[in-house]
């Protein structure tokens, strides 16, 4: 009898200016991003909001919603955000920080002084979150390869660093 694969159903990320809950899982469910801390006065995303337009997560220097492309006959959807019409992106968060696993981590970097992206002091946790997700995820996407400069889908970590 075969198992299923149990996968990653939620995960936290800082960015540079708020603290986001990523649910990504369920039957039948589209990824939820939920604002759950900001540090700016006037946000364009208020907290308790979720981001929207988008039934797949990608996981690069931003996390973006976005629906993939084709699906039709003879051809498969694009997981890949740099492969979807930028028409099909949904909203997406400001430039990460770092990833976790779990909420005490992730409220630690967040309330930490002067942070950067990709930083590595939690370059660890990042890595073990995107292993956890993984390639194959059915709702998320983490980018692996580059896609334009100061572009929203491009990787955040190397991929040979969690591809094992």
């Amino acid at each position: 009898m075969e198992t299923q694969k149990e996968w990653l159903s939620v995960f936290w990320a800082v960015t540079t200016s708020s603290l986001y809950q990523a649910h990504i899982s369920g039957t039948g469910e589209i990824p939820r991003v939920t604002k759950v801390a900001g540090k700016t006065a006037n946000p364009q995303i208020a907290i308790g909001t979720n981001l929207c337009r988008g039934t797949m997560l990608a996981v690069g220097e931003r996390l973006v919603l976005f629906v993939p492309e084709g699906g039709g006959y003879g051809s498969s959807y694009q997981r890949q955000l740099r492969n979807v019409n930028t028409r099909y992106w949904g909203e997406y968060t400001s430039v990460i920080i770092g990833l976790f696993l779990r909420e005490a981590d992730a409220r630690a970097c967040y309330a930490s002084n002067d942070l950067v992206p990709k930083d590595t002091r939690w370059h660890t946790q990042t890595v073990e979150t995107l292993r956890a997700i993984g390639k194959e995820h059915p709702y998320c996407s983490i980018l692996t390869e580059p896609f334009m400069q100061n572009s929203s889908a491009n990787p955040l970590v190397d991929p040979k660093e969690w591809q094992t």
